[in-house]
């Protein structure tokens, strides 16, 4: 399921690597810390911040507490934001076809 990108953006561990100039893979290298790692706490999948991370953070001279509360409550954003599409979803879902509104991008058949 796809989320605003704007929620993704906001991700502090993102913002981190972004405000030090790295890619993912060139933060993950300097850092010592798996790439894999920093992909999940990117994304969103862990619910707290990776150690691995936390360190990296840290090697870099980054309050490592002050970066793991800021991205539980970021990654509480984003579970809400999940959480209101879904609904969104479910609430189509259950309209009769004839009430559905059409999907984004694509064209009413025509009789």
């Amino acid at each position: 399921m796809k989320i605003d990108k704007d929620v993704l953006a906001t991700n502090p561990v993102r913002l981190l690597r972004k405000r030090l100039g790295y890619t993912r893979a060139d933060f993950a290298r300097a850092a010592n810390c798996s790439y894999s790692a920093l992909v999940r706490a990117e994304l969103g999948l862990t619910n707290t911040l990776p150690r691995q991370v936390a360190l990296a953070a840290e090697r870099f001279g980054e309050d490592s507490a002050a970066l793991a509360g800021a991205y539980v409550v970021w990654r509480m954003r984003l579970w809400d934001a999940y959480a209101k599409k879904e609904s969104r979803l479910m609430r189509r879902d259950s309209m009769p076809n004839s009430e559905r509104p059409a999907a984004a991008g694509r064209k009413e058949k025509q009789k």
